[in-house]
């Protein structure tokens, strides 16, 4: 018997498929996995309450998603060891296969007028749903300065002559009154980019740069924080626009997108 076990947060935790990757390298010169004549068992199926009479719900599906994504026929203990039949799982929430086929938005179609005249960009959006990425893709390259929530720093850029970022979740009216205000008494456009990635695919692509490149993966409270404070944007606040970002799903490899169609959380 060989016992794996994952002992932090990381890729070698279920449904993520490190484990699996270690125990294939590990015997990779004595023998070569045959994914049709294997199976894994476990039982965090993602069962809902009462799938068998007086039971309760799994306490996850992980077992279930790792199976899927190492592309293993995945079987629970009763249906292995009993004999029972498959039970109908609950449709989840979130798919990742199916979010690069879904949206393809030209960014041009989204954004439009990016450089044409300076400008403040402040950005809206839990942690990690894309506006870094956003930044060093689409802004930076057309020289917008980029800061984070450094008022000084903000105040110092606005007499120069560079358009400016403020990247940071900016969940709250108040907490974006102080840019908007610094910009507007030097007539300066601010818009708002909202981004759009609702709360399953932020875990998920928190968990997918934590592996593809190597952060430190945010505790969940990160995310229901900004929820919790989150007072929507709106053109009174002194915005001349808002637009909402939708997430763009733009991959560095092919190794980077076969991450993200898998199931992280």
């Amino acid at each position: 018997m060989i016992l794996y076990a994952a002992l932090a947060e990381d890729e070698k935790r279920k449904p993520c498929i490190g484990m699996w990757e270690e125990f294939v390298a590990d015997h990779a010169q004595s023998r070569t996995v045959d994914l049709t004549a294997s199976f894994f068992v476990g039982d965090a199926a993602g069962r809902q309450e009462g799938w068998k009479l007086g039971r309760r719900a799994d306490h996850a599906s992980t077992d279930r998603k790792f199976a899927i994504n190492v592309g293993l026929r995945f079987f629970t203990p009763e249906q292995f060891f009993l004999g029972e039949a498959e039970v109908e799982y609950p449709k989840d929430p979130f798919d990742p296969r199916k979010i690069p086929q879904v949206i393809s938005t030209p960014l041009s179609d989204v954004v439009p007028n990016l450089g044409t005249t300076r400008e403040i960009i402040i950005f809206v959006g839990s942690p990690a749903s894309g506006k870094s990425t956003f930044y060093q893709r689409y802004l930076e390259p057309k020289k917008y300065a980029l800061i984070s929530q450094c008022i000084k720093q903000f105040e110092q850029i606005l007499s120069s002559e560079s358009s400016i970022v403020v990247d940071n979740t900016n969940p709250t009216i108040q907490g974006r009154k102080a840019y908007i205000d610094m910009a507007l008494q030097r007539d300066l456009q601010v818009r708002c980019f909202w981004f759009q990635a609702e709360s399953h695919l932020s875990h998920h692509l928190n968990i997918h740069r934590s592996i593809t490149k190597k952060t430190h993966r945010l505790p969940r409270v990160a995310f229901s924080s900004y929820h919790k404070r989150l007072e929507e944007p709106t053109l009174k606040e002194g915005f001349c626009e808002i637009i909402r970002i939708p997430f763009i799903p733009e991959f560095d490899n092919t190794e980077d997108r076969r991450v993200f169609e898998m199931h992280l959380v």
